[in-house]
């Protein structure tokens, strides 16, 4: 991969490509090693110049894709009560710690998501969703032998079983505040707010009427907030790439016309009323 970073780069300046890269079931276990160098143009002479070689090792293993059974889910407070993860609407908890029978265990990453793999096929296997690591109580399920966060699964012999461990919100915190919505242009987004859990899940749904090019969304804070990770989606489900500089949210490249979903979580004491701020937004046109 060969990129041209326009103009003059001056003593001390930098310069940031960032790429995301998908990892197929096809690549090999153990180490990758990733590799970059630079050449340019420098001096009154412009002479061609090189960089040393800068290199990062990436250890692979087949997870998920492995023939042994794998066991994933997700660990989410159900706000709306349908026993169902819903992205926007539920509160994914990070940090929950999820025990296996033989002594493993797997701890959610920031969107409740964990796995354990190596399992051996045709076993079955007790979780037991640790109780000092989740905030509300689990809700009950058919094969959780009345005890609510323990679960009893049997693994096929490959292949991957999905266990998801809802949680009973606060009822007294559950409120859908108010939606506020800006446009510009051909962008307009619906910028709505659900409580829950430990804070509020902020949805904002991007519709546009033509494609735009590197949409920045400057998105404030309430006093003393923080927010969390955010997730860009399109329609399809696709995860693209967003980035968060200074409360202003910018996602690179053409964003072709249709609707699209960004979602993060908002951790703050005031009420919903003042948690909703109202969006900016700047855009450059695509011209074809």
């Amino acid at each position: 991969l060969k990129y041209t970073i326009p103009g003059n780069l001056e003593p001390g300046a930098t310069r940031t490509i960032q790429l995301v890269t998908i990892a197929t079931p096809l690549l090999p276990e153990g180490q990758v090693i990733n590799t970059a160098s630079a050449l340019a143009k420098a001096g009154p002479l412009s002479v061609v110049v090189a960089s040393n070689t800068a290199t990062a090792g990436v250890k692979t293993s087949k997870g998920v894709f492995a023939n042994k059974p794998v066991i994933l889910g997700r660990v989410y407070i159900d706000n709306n009560d349908n026993n169902s993860f819903e992205i926007g609407i539920d509160t994914p908890l990070a940090g929950a710690r999820v025990y296996l029978s033989d002594g493993r265990y797997a701890i959610t990453d920031s969107l409740g998501r964990y796995n354990i793999t190596d399992l051996e096929a045709d076993g079955v296997y007790a979780l037991r969703l640790d109780p000092i690591t989740v905030p509300y109580q689990p809700k009950p399920e058919p094969d959780d032998e009345g005890q609510p966060g323990n679960r009893k699964v049997r693994v096929p012999g490959g292949g991957i079983s999905i266990e998801d461990f809802p949680l009973y919100p606060n009822r007294a915190a559950i409120v859908k505040a108010r939606a506020t919505t800006v446009s510009r242009g051909p962008v307009q987004i619906v910028k709505s707010l659900v409580q829950g859990g430990a804070g509020y899940a902020i949805t904002m749904t991007i519709t546009l009427s033509a494609p735009v090019q590197n949409l920045a969304i400057a998105d404030p804070l309430p006093k003393d907030a923080t927010r969390g990770i955010a997730t860009l989606t399109s329609s399809n489900g696709a995860v693209l790439i967003s980035t968060l500089e200074n409360d202003t949210i910018k996602i690179p490249g053409i964003l072709e016309a249709g609707v699209y979903k960004l979602v993060y979580p908002i951790f703050s004491a005031l009420p919903p009323e003042n948690v909703v701020t109202d969006p900016n937004i700047s855009f450059e046109e695509v011209i074809r």
